[in-house]
């Protein structure tokens, strides 16, 4: 059931980076919205506008909403509200992240060094991939233990590590699709 459950998520959020890489960036407005929608409902929110989503079948984030509908649930109920908020301030992180790199893609400014790193850390998801290593383990860190210097700088070294392993990876692809947004790129 658990590995179900991670699969899920990981099948959402690579959906979701796809299906929001593809939008242009004029509909950055709208992109921030429906993530507005997507946090306010792990926040314990309304599920208004997702409802909306997923009557209008032609909404590219319609399939989304009912996957987010069946995992926010299942995934709650395995976890104290603690873990909870911290999976829903690493979700917001990761759409603020996308939503950033939308911005950059309508404009013709690189992003300087400094910026591509901490949003490609933001981009690259590997916050709720942490997060869901706890959901396997049905043993949450605490707070102390989670928020601890030592463990956060931890966790931002192997974001960076997991991020730039990517970015190598992928560097062709992008380049030729003309996207700059890769740390090779940038530097």
């Amino acid at each position: 059931a658990d590995r179900v459950l991670v699969t899920g998520w990981l099948a959402y959020v690579a959906v979701l980076d796809d299906l929001y890489d593809a939008r242009p960036a004029t509909e950055l407005a709208a992109i921030r919205a429906e993530f507005r929608a997507i946090t306010t409902y792990l926040q314990g929110g309304r599920f208004a506008r997702m409802r909306l989503w997923r009557r209008d079948r032609a909404h590219p984030a319609a399939p989304l909403a009912a996957a987010l509908a069946d995992l926010w649930p299942r995934t709650a109920a395995e976890m104290p509200p603690a873990w909870q908020a911290r999976f829903g301030y690493s979700m917001a992180t990761f759409l603020d992240g996308v939503a950033t790199e939308a911005r950059f893609r309508g404009s013709p400014r690189r992003p300087s060094l400094d910026e591509y790193l901490r949003l490609r850390r933001a981009t690259s998801a590997c916050g709720l991939l942490f997060d869901l290593i706890q959901l396997t383990t049905h043993d949450p860190l605490p707070d102390a233990a989670h928020f601890h210097p030592r463990v956060e700088a931890l966790r931002m070294t192997a974001v960076d590590v997991v991020a730039w392993i990517n970015d190598l990876a992928s560097m062709d692809k992008e380049e030729a699709a003309g996207a700059d947004h890769n740390l090779v790129l940038v530097l």
